[in-house]
């Protein structure tokens, strides 16, 4: 994984997937991709955030090397999309430099750096397409070399199954004095399934087809046990590829915080492991408006027509804008319950009771999400 025929050793950092998350669920999160962390593994993934927030996750790599994330997301008013952005950095430490007689002259370090913009948002109903546009820059000692970019993604969702497409690194190459190297290009398709009927349960898998290398696949599972934790578990597979096997994580979701860790074991060169913290700005739930119904009018006389009158007064069935937003409304909760967000899943199911007040699935949660915070 960290290394590629054809690419600058330099450039192996676009390859290194960001978040404690989706590290401790073997990778596999093209389609599962519900947070900021979406900027990297699928953009179209930020056009589902229903609330603002920033992440920043903290890589203990190889020897001395350390890579670190910061993304911010926001989602914009009117359904009208998403918009983030992300810095990445890489810096591999002190490296030793020798003249041609092997003798220590000095040392180095060599520092990649990325800077991300993103748009995504639901382009029809089920549908979510976004972009990523980078700025990477890579220095090798007293050389500085930049390259540019995109990333395009879609998501789709039938059901409790969702779908993804992921195309990472289309643009230019990068220049190193008078060699030049092609940005790692990769394709996703990933699948996730939620398991509704626990609210809690989480499936996922992908495969990469990664340009001058092996095909790779990763399987992933999350599980929001109990009050705000979850369990990962993931397996990630590519032939001759550093990082292979087994990886788990754990998370944690108090209030608006959340914190997650990743152990991701790389055979003989060592165990790494990722913390990502995370905070959400929640929109304050506004009450639904009380829509007055008129007073029936007394009639003394004849009283024949006051059964009619009151089948008049029933009250008016949602419309099918309404139903829709409110399935809509009703799955989002279901993804806030499935990772430990009780707050916002309860939000969320009472707006879309206050658009279609007999939707039972929405009722039932509701009922069962009021119970479980009480016994907090």
């Amino acid at each position: 994984m960290l290394s590629g025929a054809g690419n600058s050793p330099g450039l192996d950092f676009l390859k290194i997937g960001v978040g404690a998350r989706p590290a401790g669920m073997g990778e596999a999160f093209c389609a599962a991709a519900d947070d900021a962390s979406a900027i990297y593994w699928n953009p179209s993934g930020l056009g589902r955030l229903a609330d603002k927030e920033i992440t920043f996750m903290y890589n203990k790599w190889f020897e001395d090397m350390n890579y670190s994330f910061l993304a911010y997301a926001h989602p914009l008013e009117n359904n009208s999309g998403t918009v983030a952005g992300a810095y990445y950095s890489l810096n591999t430490g002190s490296i030793r430099q020798y003249d041609n007689n092997d003798v220590l002259t000095g040392s180095f370090e060599n520092t990649s750096r990325m800077f991300v913009l993103s748009y995504a948002r639901e382009i029809k109903a089920g549908f979510t397409a976004g972009v990523s546009l980078k700025s990477i820059q890579d220095k090798i000692y007293d050389r500085t070399a930049n390259a540019g970019a995109c990333d395009i993604g879609l998501l789709y969702r039938a059901g409790n199954a969702d779908f993804g497409l992921s195309i990472q690194n289309i643009g230019t190459g990068i220049r190193y004095i008078t060699e030049s190297f092609p940005l790692p290009g990769n394709v996703r398709f990933g699948v996730s399934l939620k398991d509704f009927r626990t609210a809690g349960l989480n499936l996922s898998a992908d495969a990469n087809l990664a340009q001058q290398e092996e095909k790779e696949f990763s399987l992933g599972a999350e599980y929001a046990a109990y009050k705000g934790f979850s369990l990962r578990a993931g397996y990630y597979s590519g032939e001759n590829n550093a990082g292979s096997g087994a990886r788990f994580g754990l998370g944690y979701v108090f209030g608006d915080t959340s914190i997650d860790y990743a152990f991701v074991p790389y055979d003989a060169l060592g165990d790494t492991y990722r913390i990502s913290l995370t905070w959400k700005f929640r929109k304050k739930p506004v009450a639904p408006a009380v829509v007055q119904q008129p007073e029936p009018v007394r009639e003394e006389k004849p009283e024949a027509p006051k059964p009619q009158l009151e089948k008049l007064l029933k009250k008016v069935k949602p419309t099918p804008a309404q139903l829709e937003e409110a399935e809509k409304l009703y799955n989002d909760g279901k993804i806030e319950y499935s990772k430990g967000n009780l707050e916002a899943a309860k939000a969320l199911w009472e707006k879309a009771l206050s658009l279609a007040p007999d939707h039972d699935k929405a009722q039932q949660a509701l009922k069962r999400v009021k119970e479980q915070l009480k016994e907090k």
